[in-house]
């Protein structure tokens, strides 16, 4: 695991989303932070340093596209409902504008970055319609990168403009290159190339929802990308887990829970989804990557991996997956097919999958992968029994949010009485400065 607090930066700072005007003020220190005017993130750019680490406090910020030139960025919250960073109302001006990029590297590459503890809000609702408007929160590339406790909420794309092919947005992108940044690729770094990698990804316990699809739009919640032989990093070179993703959650009824492409020594595990697919990763190689442990529901597609250039050392162990209805695509005209679990043009093994079907002809439960596997055939007692374990399973859910917010509660007191303490401190400051003045007049007198 990445331990964040061992990143060692030029600058650390605290940030409160209360500036006044157009003035930054406060020193950024913990008992002074910047007060951000109008909670702009991009207020703080002239004061990052080469690298910083930024402790956002209790607040709504906002970004337009926060691409910062540091190669060093760390950003952290107060808290999943402490701190929310809002994309404005009406944002048009970005350099990448209908493809909104709210928190991005911008093409520099991090050396690391990290986000944690916060809401990320796309405010679809509250952007001008675009035929080919796409909505990310975090697109990254980075040699490191630990994204933790993350919630983003209301991205999205409008396919109206892309015909056939569609339009996809990723709401947390996370890719790297396979051995460090992509200056390493050129020539005169050849003897790079085949060395074993250091680069490293991690997203945990984040969470995608309340997404937006227009016009045959559709997403991937969370994407990874870890190599490519078009970065000249031979397939198989590397010994340690290139990107983990664990824990998180994504609603996605028009969309792609989790996915990927290029994969290369990555595991998805111990993760929920909702959607029209589940997990899917057909775009180039896929290669020693491991899905366990995760709990798919009310799916058209379970897993397919099916990458258009091959792979091998895939396994799928120890997956439920619930397929619901057919999935009608808007664009395309069809139904999508429906498979549990589909593995094709790379080999792998999987064993201990469940697989619930509905009780209709034309599914494909498993396909290409053999194993202990089940598939239940769900008819109307097996439904309900169903809907009864699932509606526990929400029950459940639910008093874990509810004691989640509880603990944030907690954090934004915490964080309250904290700012209140630093402003009482400074206060003690300034009557300890006046006393000593009026001591100094009365010496004078």
């Amino acid at each position: 695991m990445i331990d964040t607090d061992a990143i060692r930066v030029d600058r650390e700072l605290w940030a409160a989303p209360d500036g006044i005007g157009g003035m930054l003020s406060g020193d950024g220190s913990q008992s002074r932070p910047y007060r951000v005017p109008g909670g702009s993130l991009d207020a703080l750019l002239p004061v990052l340093g080469t690298s910083c680490r930024i402790r956002m406090l209790t607040g709504e910020f906002n970004v337009r596209h926060f691409s910062p030139p540091q190669k060093t960025v760390l950003l952290h919250g107060a808290g999943v409902s402490a701190t929310k960073i809002n994309l404005p109302p009406n944002c048009t001006d970005g350099p990448f504008y209908p493809h909104i990029r709210m928190i991005t590297d911008g093409g520099r590459y991090f050396t690391n970055f990290a986000c944690t503890d916060m809401t990320i809000d796309g405010n679809w609702d509250a952007q001008p319609v675009h035929p080919n408007l796409k909505i990310q929160a975090l697109s990254i590339e980075a040699c490191v990168a630990h994204l933790r406790n993350v919630e983003v909420v209301n991205c999205g794309a409008n396919g109206t403009l892309s015909g056939d092919a569609g339009l996809e947005a990723m709401p947390i992108s996370v890719q790297t290159f396979a051995n460090g940044d992509r200056q390493h690729y050129f020539p005169s770094m050849a003897f790079l190339w085949g060395a074993e990698p250091t680069t490293r990804l991690e997203v945990i316990d984040c969470r995608v929802r309340l997404s937006h699809f227009v016009k045959g739009g559709t997403e991937t919640g969370i994407f990874i990308r870890t190599n490519s032989p078009a970065n000249r990093q031979p397939a198989g070179t590397r010994t340690t887990e290139a990107a983990l993703v664990r824990g998180c959650s994504v609603i996605s009824p028009g969309g792609i829970c989790y996915g990927g492409a290029d994969l290369d020594m990555v595991t998805y595990e111990d993760n929920t989804g909702e959607g029209m697919c589940a997990f899917n990763a057909d775009s180039l190689t896929a290669n020693r990557t491991t899905i366990q442990n995760n709990r798919f529901f009310n799916c058209a597609t379970g897993i397919n991996v099916s990458p258009e250039h091959g792979g091998s050392g895939i396994r799928i162990d120890g997956n439920i997956v619930q397929l619901g209805g057919k999935f009608w695509n808007s664009v395309l005209r069809r139904f999508e097919p429906q498979w549990g679990i589909q593995l094709q043009r790379a080999t792998g093994t999987g064993s201990r999958n469940v697989i619930l079907v509905p009780d209709v002809l034309g599914l494909t439960p498993l396909s290409g992968i053999e194993g202990d596997n089940r598939v239940i055939v769900m008819g109307a007692t097996d439904s309900g029994a169903l809907a009864e374990a699932q509606a526990r399973l929400a029950e459940a859910t639910h008093q874990v949010g509810v004691l989640t917010a509880k603990n944030s509660d907690l954090q934004t007191k915490l964080s309250d009485e904290l700012l209140a303490s630093y402003e009482a401190t400074a206060r003690i400051v300034r009557l300890d400065k006046a006393v000593a003045g009026v001591r100094e007049a009365v010496r004078e007198v």
